[in-house]
């Protein structure tokens, strides 16, 4: 198996580098002037959430030291037939990668992770996640983007505990970015790799080496550069099936509301025990004890490694060297406060949106304390996207052939657990690729 020995990580030095980013992340633009948001074409019995898991192909953070994760208690529900929106970003690697099933504990119940239009990151290919029946349960696998010229995937023993400790070393230059250790396989025992300096790109997020757990094994992705969250593609709010309309005959889901990345980064999070980053509202304490950690506070941590804020905090932080204390002050104020946070369903959003216009208040500067803003705009219906001219991804139209093409047909694909040393095989050319 081929493998480039790329490593990842948490200290990151840069200097001189700017990003059209704006200096602190706000809620998307609004023109409060402007008609209110258009009404989602949502079927009845669904519910379109401006909070929940972001799609794992979109964003996934890295974890040091990985695990299974937890075992839930209910079967998911075959997957939703989904036909992607008539709206499509440009650019020849954009590619629609469809939605799943994820498990929300707080109402004991699943909710569908709507897909999403993905920029491919250069040589890499979607292997996508599953769920694999398990003791009491069943639990998730995630998916991770692996190399397009590795022919076999390997699966390897349970990897030490990382010694992972920071840069050991000054940078070699302004814009260097430390790449943490990690331990590499060396054909029948793991050797740690020590972290080194590698050059910022700051048009490019760094996504390091890590390791991926399955049932059958440890999955090793190497390091991969990937568009910085704003130009990477378009993902879209998940949704709340409180009727199994999916099950009827013929039912077909398109999502139209979709996130807008430069609004979530105002109120991000990751759950290191189920491998993925969420967005909105989990400000409350009970979050933070169910491992809900903001995105700054796990890359601080030394738990692993966010590719997000990695780049955010070099940008930013050139930009605002206050970026990252207005971030703490917000979360704090928001934990603090909750008529500050962001509504959890689209319609709340609208509603805010709608009487802060029918007010003449631009809802992007709705503010509680000077150091706090209320981000209520977290999604937007695709159309207003696309023909928004300031948003940094520009949108073409596909016809309905080429949408039923890409539209993703209920089915499943057999999966097994079982445990021992390093083993392989060939990567299968279906869509239904498991690891």
């Amino acid at each position: 198996m081929k493998r480039t020995r790329r490593g990842n990580w948490l200290g990151v030095a840069a200097a001189g580098v700017m990003l059209a980013l704006p200096a602190r992340p706000v809620a998307a633009q609004f023109d409060p002037g402007g008609p209110p948001p258009a009404t989602a074409d949502v079927p009845e019995g669904a519910q379109v959430l401006t909070r929940g898991p972001v799609h794992e192909a979109f964003a996934e953070p890295v974890v040091f030291d990985p695990g299974p994760g937890p075992v839930v208690p209910k079967e998911p529900p075959p997957p939703v037939e989904e036909v992607p929106p008539d709206q499509k970003p440009e650019g020849a690697n954009v590619q629609w990668l469809p939605g799943y099933w994820a498990w929300d504990d707080t109402r004991g119940d699943f909710l569908w992770v709507s897909g999403l239009w993905r920029d491919i990151p250069p040589g890499r290919q979607w292997v996508p996640g599953y769920w694999a029946r398990s003791d009491g349960g069943f639990r998730w696998v995630p998916g991770a983007w692996t190399s397009t010229v590795q022919e076999e995937v390997h699966y390897y023993p349970v990897p030490p505990p990382t010694l992972e400790a920071g840069p050991s070393s000054p940078p070699p230059s302004a814009n260097s970015v430390w790449s943490p250790g990690y331990w590499d396989w060396r054909g029948d025992r793991f050797a740690w790799r020590p972290g080194f300096w590698v050059g910022f790109r700051p048009d490019w997020v760094w996504v390091p080496a890590h390791y991926v757990w399955t049932p059958n094994g440890y999955l090793f992705v190497d390091g991969y550069w990937a568009l910085p969250f704003p130009r990477r593609g378009t993902p879209f709010a998940p949704v709340f099936f409180a009727q199994p309309i999916y099950r009827q005959p013929q039912f077909v889901y398109t999502p139209t509301i979709s996130l807008l990345a430069s609004a979530l980064v105002t109120s991000l999070f990751v759950r290191p025990s189920y491998h993925q980053y969420y967005f909105g509202d989990y400000y409350a304490p009970n979050y933070t004890q169910a491992g809900y950690l903001p995105w700054y506070s796990f890359h601080q941590g030394r738990r692993g490694y966010d590719p997000l804020f990695a780049h955010y905090a070099v940008v930013q932080g050139r930009r605002d060297p206050r970026w990252l204390d207005r971030m703490q002050d917000d979360y704090r104020f928001r934990r603090d406060h909750p008529d500050a946070r962001p509504p959890h369903t689209y319609l709340e959003q609208q509603r805010i949106v709608n009487r802060t216009t029918v007010n003449n208040i631009n809802v992007t500067n709705v503010q509680n304390s000077s150091t706090n803003v209320r981000n209520v705009v977290l999604a937007r219906p695709i159309a207003q996207v696309a023909a928004n001219p300031d948003q940094p991804l520009r949108f073409t139209r596909i016809d309905a052939a080429q949408r039923q093409a890409l539209a993703r047909r209920p089915g499943s694909c057999a999966t097994s657990a079982s445990s021992g040393s390093s083993r392989s095989f060939k990567q299968p050319a279906s869509r239904c690729r498991r690891m």
